[in-house]
């Protein structure tokens, strides 16, 4: 009798996903984003006096699915970061029943071999709904061979006791580097040329892009003192964002990135940068067209 635990490939609609999928540069960032389907905007959105507050739900239909086990087969991938700390797989997880997940990696090279893998397992806190998860490479276990992060390949597996739905898989190498050190005028696409200010990286950042802050101080530009503003001018619908715009802050992000490929602003692997705003409010900053944006391991402090 055959297993209810059977293995789902879905091998022909992966297989015209990626051929629709360019080679990634060295510096592309994003080395791989199947979303499976037409990129699904927010199903909710509700706004009032500071912007757009969006609900995501999730994909109407396409993902891999199965019971107990998902499998994208082989997937090309064109890619020049061997440092696993690096590279990061996201990915949006739906389960019929809680249940832990075990995520597994393996690289396959030139000739088709299986060259090892590497696994870890995540713990969707919620059944029955999408949540996104990503996962840096060195967090991942060895499981079995040597798991070549240059491989012209890899596979990714999904397993569980339940019904599983993935859908907005991204796999990422860094874009940019930023340092308190570098220069604006420079490319930022290695740590030797490195962006100076957070702000730039930000500007130029597209889909899938990954910007790596380095350790130092990121000083704020400076803020006029509110005092000298008057009120009906901060709290004015027209004058407002004028404002915002020139009082400045360490960063603030503008450009979107998409379901399966976001924009993800990150301290450097080992690192500990600190933005700095002597007065202690919007660090960071999302712009009104923002989504699909994700910050992490940043200390802000004022």
């Amino acid at each position: 009798m055959p297993s209810p635990r059977h293995s789902s490939r879905l091998r022909g609609a992966l297989a015209l996903a990626a051929a629709l999928l360019a080679p990634a540069s060295a510096f592309a960032g994003s080395l791989l984003a199947l979303d499976f389907e037409t990129a699904l905007s927010s199903a909710v959105s509700t706004t009032d006096g500071l912007g757009t507050v969006d609900a995501f739900m999730g994909s109407p239909g396409r993902a891999l699915s199965a019971t107990g086990r998902v499998s994208t087969g082989r997937i090309p991938v064109s890619n020049t970061e061997a440092d696993l700390a690096k590279l990061t797989v996201g990915f949006d997880i739906h389960v019929a029943t809680l249940a832990p997940v075990r995520v597994t990696l393996a690289s396959f090279d030139a000739s088709g071999q299986r060259t090892g893998a590497r696994t870890t397992v995540v713990a969707p806190p919620v059944a029955g709904a999408y949540y996104r998860f990503s996962v840096d490479l060195d967090k991942t276990e060895q499981l079995d061979g040597t798991f070549d992060p240059l491989a012209p390949s890899i596979e990714f597996t999904f397993a569980a006791d339940t019904t599983l739905r993935i859908d907005n898989l991204s796999y990422t190498a860094p874009s940019f580097y930023v340092s308190p050190t570098g220069s604006d005028s420079a490319d930022g696409r290695t740590a030797a040329t490195a962006f100076a200010t957070p702000q730039h990286a930000a500007n130029v950042s597209r889909p899938g892009d990954v910007i790596l802050l380095m350790d130092g101080t990121y000083v704020s530009p400076g803020h006029p003192d509110i005092s000298d503003v008057p009120a009906d001018t901060i709290n004015s619908p027209l004058w407002r964002p004028w404002w915002v715009e020139k009082t400045g802050g360490n960063v603030t992000i503008k450009n979107s990135g998409t379901p399966a490929a976001w924009i993800v602003l990150r301290a450097h692997p080992g690192h500990r940068p600190v933005l700095f705003n002597a007065e202690g409010w919007h660090g960071v900053r999302f712009g009104l067209t923002a989504a699909y944006v994700e910050v992490r391991g940043l200390k802000i402090q004022g």
